[in-house]
């Protein structure tokens, strides 16, 4: 706690903070000063202090007293500011500002000479000089697990609005905020975000990840040199990582139900005793829905349309340079929308019906029941691979419509880039993929019962719906 105001603690680092700090002692910038008058006595702050008459404390004291009032506050006052500004960078607390303080210049001294008799003296050999910042980034990194990160868009106050822009479009109810100006009391304007419940994300770039430690000592122990890494064959650590636990996605399975499970995964004998809670680490788990629709489903019919499109006239090749640096933000828009439209209006139809899609309650209940989301897209695979007897026609219609639909949806992500060349010399104007188009390409593959499927074909109309507006970012 501060000192009391009525019963100051002592005098300026009486008890060694000043030798401990030694360039932190606030005489120092008294003794710059040349004196302008004979030495005057003047009378102690509080009758309860009692103040050593040594030479700092008489050279303190004839400052104060031929300093015209005015200018004598001033001065302290920005002496103050000075050391509050020192003490939060040695303190590692959260920073202290002058409103913290009295506003008695006098007794703000005295809480400021009680705040440096807290912080830890320095100990070790007087010539090392420490790092500074590095004991509150072990602190991180070692209660934490984090890394620390500086993400380049993060610096500008335009790339950070931008980034708040496009979170709070995709989450309303969990808004950011955006911060530009001296935040730290330096006079040089500060860019930072925070969420919603007004902690930093980041802070003039930096922000923290997921340490992935365990993962890169395996690598660079293993391969302690570029040359030693590059004749190694990975081409990163992640790369190596997944080779040496040996695990691997099923892609192949002929149920759909099991596309994306993780198979043949085991833990080598150097991680058995690793304690990996907090870190990033190789995971034995399936894909998530968002992942398997995106694999097994989108990816295909991504492919083929954009095939389409760039034979028929109707946009540019996204798929070579120049234009192949618009090609993943048009994948991935448009692979939010198609998911939309085939998984998320059916879990909304099905289970979520009367509930706003933008609520944090429809949230909720999506990762209540982020089985039945995975069910679903099993259940789109099972129609889209599979057809019961002389059903053929039905399956090649819903493969079309998921293609008509990939289709709209990439457009509509193309014109949202406002990326003129995307189009330039282009018709614009697809023709709609047809179920003998469609017929070339996806072969004939018939439903039939078995104890792995038992039960799982179920039809969902809406699939076929021709309205996709609503469904369209």
């Amino acid at each position: 706690e501060f000192g009391s105001a009525t019963q100051p603690s002592g005098p300026f680092f009486r008890f060694g903070a000043a030798e401990t700090f030694p360039e932190l002692n606030p005489l120092n910038e008294l003794r710059r000063r040349p004196l302008s008058s004979p030495q005057t006595e003047t009378t102690p702050i509080n009758d309860n202090t009692n103040i050593n008459n040594n030479n700092n404390t008489f050279l303190f004291q004839n400052q104060m007293a031929t300093q015209q009032p005015q200018e004598q506050t001033q001065m302290m006052e920005r002496l103050i500011n000075d050391i509050l500004l020192k003490y939060n960078i040695y303190s590692g607390r959260p920073p202290m500002t002058r409103q913290d303080l009295d506003p008695r210049v006098e007794i703000a001294l005295y809480q400021i000479s009680d705040m440096y008799q807290n912080l830890p003296s320095r100990v070790g050999h007087s010539i090392t000089r420490n790092k500074d910042g590095m004991d509150d980034l072990v602190r991180i990194i070692q209660r934490y697990k984090k890394d620390i990160r500086r993400v380049a868009k993060a610096i500008s106050p335009q790339g950070a609005q931008e980034m708040v822009n496009k979170h709070n479009q995709a989450s309303p109810n969990n808004p950011w905020t955006l911060i530009h100006r001296d935040i730290d009391g330096d006079n040089i304007p500060d860019v930072a975000i925070k969420n919603a419940n007004d902690s930093y994300l980041y802070y003039n770039g930096y922000t923290t990840a997921k340490s992935n430690w365990p993962i890169l000592y395996d690598y660079y122990n293993a391969f302690p040199t570029r040359e030693a890494r590059k004749e190694s064959g990975f081409l990163n650590a992640n790369k190596y990582i997944v080779n040496k636990f040996q695990g691997t996605y099923d892609t192949t399975s002929e149920n759909p139900y099991l596309l994306g499970n993780m198979n043949n995964f085991t833990v080598p004998n150097d991680w058995q005793a690793y304690n990996l809670k907090g870190y990033s680490k190789p995971s034995n788990k399936r894909m998530n829905p968002y992942r398997r629709f995106n694999e097994f489903i989108f990816k295909g019919a991504f492919n083929f349309v954009i095939n389409h499109l760039i034979s028929t006239n109707s946009i540019g090749d996204i798929t070579v340079k120049p234009l192949s640096k618009y090609k993943m933000q048009i994948y991935s828009k448009a692979c939010a929308s198609v998911w939309n439209f085939f998984i998320i209006n059916t879990f909304i139809s099905e289970f979520a019906q009367g509930i706003n899609p933008q609520s944090k309650e429809f949230e909720k209940l999506k990762k209540k029941n982020i089985k039945m989301i995975d069910d679903l897209v099993s259940g789109l695979l099972l129609h889209l691979n599979h057809h019961k007897p002389d059903e053929l026609q039905a399956r090649l219609e819903l493969i079309a419509h998921l293609c008509n639909t990939t289709l709209s949806a990439i457009m509509n992500a193309a014109h949202s880039l406002n990326k003129p060349e995307i189009f330039q010399g282009h018709n614009q104007n697809p023709t709609k993929i047809t179920v003998e188009q469609v017929r070339e390409v996806f072969t004939d593959n018939e439903y039939h019962n078995n104890p792995e499927t038992e039960g799982k074909w179920v039809d969902y109309n809406h699939w076929n719906e021709e309205d996709l507006s609503a469904f369209m970012e």
